[in-house]
């Protein structure tokens, strides 16, 4: 009979005793081999994994340097199709150079009107 199940030890020889005390050493030791086999199991896990996850951290130089080319390249490609919006920076930088370029026009077409009529008064004193 094991000593969970007497409720009354004093009816237990010596004997009995050390050998249910044995058999509970016994089963402890196999539960802690098994306890420690699962955490050093986890722990070549984990181990496993942080490598390989500090493997795939740790690229190259050119690669470092071909991912934001990349990023450059396709926001290129999109945005010559029109497919990626303008930040307002890009925005306000068109906005100012059509303005720049209106202002212009409209300075040579008030030069233009005043040749012309430069040229139309001299026609007209000269005739």
């Amino acid at each position: 009979m094991a000593i969970e199940e007497s409720k009354d030890l004093t009816s237990l020889s010596l004997d009995e005793l050390i050998r249910n005390l044995k058999v509970h050493e016994m089963i402890n030791k196999k539960d802690s081999k098994i306890v420690k086999a699962k955490v050093e199991r986890k722990s070549l896990a984990l181990k496993a994994k942080k490598e390989s996850s500090d493997e795939e951290c740790s690229t190259s130089g050119s690669e470092r340097q071909e991912l934001p080319m990349a990023v450059r390249r396709l926001k290129k490609f999109f945005k010559r199709r029109g497919r990626i919006p303008e930040t307002t920076s890009e925005r306000t930088k068109r906005r100012i150079k059509e303005t720049v370029m209106i202002r212009t026009v409209k300075v040579i077409e008030n030069v233009l009107v005043a040749a012309t009529r430069i040229i139309s008064l001299e026609n007209i004193q000269t005739h």
